[in-house]
């Protein structure tokens, strides 16, 4: 990892730094923002480059930049009654680190002022990516989805209650797309917070106009092609122009509402008040929550603390080594900060890891992989399983098991060569036995786990589902303890980190609140032990649901009762239905009919639902019918679903209604003629579903007396 960036611009230019990892989690937004913001400008005016620049406390710059961009962002979403409750908390917690920061700087504690700035961008750069950005995107989904509701609607609407023509018809149309997108813009945050948004308006409208340009060239060209057909082939197929049918029907059923007013205002009533309920009373909204799980140990460490681990500690699953500053903030709390480093010296293939060790009595060749622990973590973790004074205060200090001892015939005191390393050990502590030592808060041993895990550190390629199984431990043996420091050094890695309650008074609570605040700055799963006992600490989504119990009820109710409206109106309007088939209209084509009048009652009711959804939920919310904290929906990707589920809902109320529209029209069960009866014999008598005159038919006789078997059969053929 670099820590020094170095930016080249041009000269006198302005620019804004912006750094981006590729993490899943964070999607394609930055992670660490440089903009030079202010508290007059926090969308940030960027760096002048009139010279060379240097950006002294980065993290601290950083951080301040992100929460000026974070809060004026989510202040605009705030102003619109959109909340999201993990984005306070986490901007909340950025201020108040960046505020002790400051504290630190002003004070001149410049490493704890860096370890707070460290804190503070972590947490609001989660803030940024993960929950303020995400509802900026929401926003701009929900209105590009709104949009194409508001376009069609203003067309209907004009047609239903306005009806002029020419070009006071394209004012009507005007006036009302106005009025709609008027009070859109008021009540929703997307227009209101991006650069342009009578570009995004034209922009959706010029999407509309292209997807109905292009369904009617494609409509044209399958037209063409079918003459082309035609002109080889002949007539061999039964065509309808869906184009027309359904423009056809659009302004039928539009006629039809207005002819029907009584019934029309119910209807709408209907949808107008699920569209209302389905905004203003449900809430559907993503948090983030704090998961607390036991973990079983067979032999748990002696010593209360945290532990911070990424998954099994193999490569890449490591931490870098600045994370040892950022978590030092919690020293404070009386806690010790005690990393764990794993060497693994180079393998070679087939062989893996083998050292030579050399010792005044004798040198052996043996597979050894470093394990790098504290001073403070080294005396908790052997007492009771060493001799000697275990001392890692100093850096060319070694602890060797029992059985390596042995074999190199060496004491504490004794000197030792690893060869590569430029430096002799001095052993200062002797494991006693083979048995591994304490499992650790997560569980698992405490002991780097095996090379052969991992194709990185044996360099041997992994069999099929090596990779899924939990990590077996270096066997003890092949173990040799140094300062972590040193460890490091010789090119070893942040495996994991405890932090030692160095404190008695410091319980289990507030263990618990340092590792949530751990895991909801990092994302990474924390372990707290203590007493004997360990619990893993995990960060979680959860998902709240408001009212949506009431809205299914609502859904049913408002579907049965739409059923009922259009039965009733199909039944009022038989006789016209009879004249539509009279003049040609098909069984599809009746169902193609009410199925776009459903439509149109379904966006005009979205249209105004959704406006008088607002209306209601924000006076519920001023009289305290509903909480404060009520997240409501009209930006995120839950609007999308609940108005879609109206749309579908209504669909699905005019399914039935529909097929007893085609069924008036062709009053049969059946749509196509099968063969009534069944041959006698050899005689098969087939009554045809037409009639005909004797002098239109002619009959041509058949017969095959050179086959097996003497058959005889007539075809008739009409003349016309």
């Amino acid at each position: 990892y670099y820590t020094v960036a170095v930016v080249f611009a041009p000269e006198n230019s302005r620019v804004i730094v912006t750094l981006r990892a590729s993490s899943p989690e964070r999607g394609a937004f930055p992670q660490l923002l440089l903009v030079n913001a202010s508290k007059a400008n926090p969308e940030g005016s960027g760096f002048l480059l009139n010279n060379h620049i240097v950006i002294y406390k980065t993290a601290y710059r950083a951080a301040y930049d992100m929460l000026l961009l974070t809060k004026h962002r989510y202040s605009g979403l705030y102003s619109h009654f959109v909340t999201s409750s993990a984005a306070e908390l986490y901007i909340n917690r950025a201020e108040k680190y960046l505020n002790l920061a400051k504290k630190s700087f002003q004070d001149k504690e410049y490493s704890m002022g860096y370890r707070y700035s460290l804190l503070a961008l972590a947490y609001v750069s989660w803030a940024y990516t993960s929950y303020v950005m995400p509802l900026f995107y929401d926003s701009f989904s929900s209105m590009a989805f709104f949009a194409f509701i508001i376009i069609p609607s203003a067309l209907f609407m004009e047609r239903l209650f306005i009806r002029q023509r020419g070009f006071l018809r394209i004012i009507g149309i005007l006036a009302i797309l106005s009025i709609l997108i008027g009070i859109f813009y008021f009540i929703h945050p997307a227009l209101s917070v991006i650069s342009s948004s009578t570009m995004a308006i034209l922009s959706i409208g010029m999407c509309i106009f292209v997807i109905l340009t292009a369904w009617i060239f494609s409509s044209e060209i399958s037209d063409l092609m079918a003459e082309v057909v035609v002109r080889r082939l002949g007539y061999h197929t039964l065509r309808g122009g869906s184009t027309s049918i359904v423009s056809h029907s659009i302004s039928l059923a539009i006629e039809n509402m207005r002819r029907h007013r009584l019934m029309t205002a119910l209807t709408l009533a209907i949808i107008i008040s699920f569209a209302t309920a389905i905004t203003a009373l449900s809430s559907a909204s993503v948090g983030v929550g704090i998961k607390l799980s036991s973990v079983f140990t067979t032999a748990p460490l002696t010593y209360d603390g945290i532990v911070l681990k990424s998954g099994y500690a193999v490569p890449p699953n490591m931490f870098d080594e600045r994370i040892i500053d950022y978590v030092k903030v919690f020293e404070i709390k009386g806690l010790k900060v005690a990393p764990r480093v794993w060497f693994y010296p180079l393998a070679t293939y087939p062989a893996g890891i083998s050292l030579k060790i050399s010792s005044p009595n004798n040198t052996i060749e043996t597979p050894l992989v470093f394990l790098g622990l504290s001073n403070e973590e080294c005396h908790k973790l052997l007492h009771g399983y060493a001799i000697g004074d275990c001392d890692l205060s100093f850096g060319k200090a070694i602890i060797l098991p029992e059985a390596l001892a042995r074999a190199l015939d060496v004491k504490i005191g004794d000197k030792i060569k690893v060869h590569g390393v430029p430096f002799y050990f001095i052993v200062r502590g002797i494991i006693r036995g083979s048995t591994n030592l304490p499992t650790d808060f997560d569980g698992l041993s405490i002991l780097p786990v095996d090379q052969k895990v991992s194709a990185t550190l044996s360099r041997i390629p992994l069999t099929a589902g090596a990779a899924e199984v939990v990590p077996t431990p270096t066997p003890l043996p092949n173990i040799a303890i140094i300062p972590w420091r040193t460890a490091l050094k010789l090119g070893g890695y942040v495996a994991s980190i405890a932090l030692i309650s160095e404190n008695k008074s410091l319980g289990y609570e507030e263990l618990k609140r340092i590792a949530e605040e751990i895991t909801l700055s990092t994302r990474w799963t924390t372990y707290v032990g203590y007493n004997g006992r360990s619990w893993g600490v995990s960060r979680i989504a959860t998902y709240v649901l408001l009212g949506y119990d009431v809205v299914i009820v609502l859904a049913i109710l408002s579907a049965l009762s739409t059923v009922n409206s259009y039965i009733a109106e199909i039944r009022g309007r038989r006789r016209e239905i009879y004249v539509y088939a009279s003049l040609g209209l098909s069984p599809r084509g009746a169902i193609v009919m009410f199925l776009t009048e459903t439509i149109v009652y379904a966006f005009i009711g979205i249209v105004i639902g959704y406006l008088a959804g607002f209306a209601l939920n924000s006076i519920c919310i001023k009289f305290g019918i509903l909480p404060k904290n009520f997240t409501t929906n009209y930006t995120s990707f839950y609007l999308i679903v609940s108005l879609s589920l109206i749309i579908l809902t209504c669909i699905a109320s005019s399914a039935y209604p529909s097929s007893i529209a085609a069924k008036i029209i062709t009053p049969s069960l059946r749509r196509r003629w099968r063969l009534p009866t069944k041959p006698k014999g050899d005689v098969w008598e087939i009554p045809l579903p037409f009639t005909f005159r004797e002098d239109e038919l002619s009959l041509i006789h058949i017969s095959e007396p050179t086959r097996p078997l003497y058959i005889s059969y007539a075809v008739f053929c009409l003349k016309k």
